[in-house]
């Protein structure tokens, strides 16, 4: 009974940042669900009672088949030192996920822990991350300080669109200046997967530690990032 109060609490509270795919809320981070069939049962909850955000064309995922897929292209970038630098996204034989976000707003902050999040769930499987950070006016430590708060431990550098532009043309797709936008990058460094924008909701705790905070994705099933990493996954 005790258990049951607890996961209807958590989704009262839950409901009140379900407006993550509109207006962008605070985030409020959270215990991840608990592995087994409690967190299951919280996660089965949470479907029913939080709709996904309607479908919306220029957000839809856009997966590119392996026999057209690309190279991942080399990105000219900045690290948060300073010094300029260039990387091709991914690694034989690892799934990459690429995220492109910046500083300036909640969702893009939640975007990036997401990916955080993925890579340590599938990190025994072969997954890795990287992220690009918008570079701006802002100093270059916020973005270092923000990662080590919520223990993001991917490589990240900084860039002014011409990477996610390049990135974009590699997946088939024309992409504006708008963040957060993802990639993933296949075990033989194609560019598979571009998906734009991220509807979000955490999982709410009392007192979290630092490090098990985990935002869960708010679209369709079989819409998400991690859908898509999973299918790469099971690519052989």
């Amino acid at each position: 009974m005790c258990g049951a109060r607890a996961i209807l609490g958590t989704l009262a509270l839950v409901l009140s940042i379900a407006a993550g795919c509109g207006s962008e809320p605070e985030i409020e981070w959270g215990a991840p669900p608990a592995q087994g069939p409690e967190g299951q049962q919280q996660l089965n909850a949470w479907e029913q009672l939080v709709p996904s955000p309607p479908q919306d064309p220029r957000r839809k995922p856009h997966f590119v088949a392996a026999e057209a897929a690309k190279p991942a292209p080399r990105l000219k970038l900045t690290t948060f030192a300073g010094q300029p630098t260039s990387i091709e996204p991914g690694e034989a034989g690892k799934v990459t996920l690429v995220v492109f976000w910046s500083l300036d707003t909640p969702v893009t902050k939640a975007a990036a822990k997401h990916v955080s999040d993925l890579e340590k769930k599938y990190g025994n499987m072969g997954v890795i991350a990287v992220g690009v950070v918008e570079r701006n006016t802002k100093d270059f430590e916020l973005a270092s300080q923000f990662m080590l708060s919520q223990a993001m431990e991917f490589p990240a550098y900084y860039d002014d669109f011409g990477a996610l532009r390049a990135m974009g043309r590699a997946a088939g797709v024309k992409v504006k200046k708008e963040l957060p936008c993802f990639f993933l990058v296949d075990r033989q460094r194609r560019v598979r997967l571009f998906k734009r924008g991220f509807s979000f909701t955490g999982w709410l705790a009392m007192s979290p530690r630092t490090g098990d905070e985990q935002v869960a994705e708010n679209a369709a099933p079989g819409e998400r990032i991690e859908d898509f990493l999973r299918r790469l996954l099971d690519e052989r």
